[in-house]
């Protein structure tokens, strides 16, 4: 495991799409959430908007929820209120609750065009199903990038 006891459940999830995607999509990527960018003049511009970024530049934002009372998963898009998705090029949805030590992967193209999304079981099997972790999505838009 990359991560020491008391990290953080995102953080975590981070970690996991970045393994799961060397491992379905044989490319190298690597987990960069949190990573602060530094304009040129030296001054903090925040962090990175996504959170996986593979080989050939493809990024990727990991959305962490856990299931609540009403059995829904919550991902807010939004970042401080505003929906901004140019640097982002999927999203991949980890719904954890259904488990104590499993998440469903959901991979999303970007954009989504939505500011939040809930989603409750009945619509993850029915509307949400072909999105499953298909990880294919990934590796062809790597092949195309390459």
């Amino acid at each position: 495991m990359p991560y020491k006891s008391g990290t953080p459940a995102f953080r975590r999830s981070e970690y996991q799409v970045a393994s799961q995607i060397r491992f379905h999509c044989k490319t190298k990527c690597r987990a960069v959430g949190g990573v602060k960018r530094v304009a040129a003049d030296g001054t903090n511009r925040g962090t990175l908007p996504y959170d996986v970024l593979t080989k050939n530049g493809l990024r990727i934002e990991v959305k962490d929820s856990i299931r609540n009372k009403r059995g829904e998963w919550v991902f807010n898009f939004a970042r401080h209120g505003k929906l901004d998705e140019s640097e982002v090029d999927f999203y991949v949805l980890c719904c954890r609750g259904l488990s104590k030590h499993y998440r469903v992967f959901v991979v999303i193209p970007a954009p989504m065009r939505l500011k939040y999304k809930r989603i409750s079981l009945r619509m993850l099997v029915n509307q949400w199903a072909k999105y499953i972790a298909n990880w294919q999505q990934i590796t062809d838009a790597e092949e195309k990038a390459a």
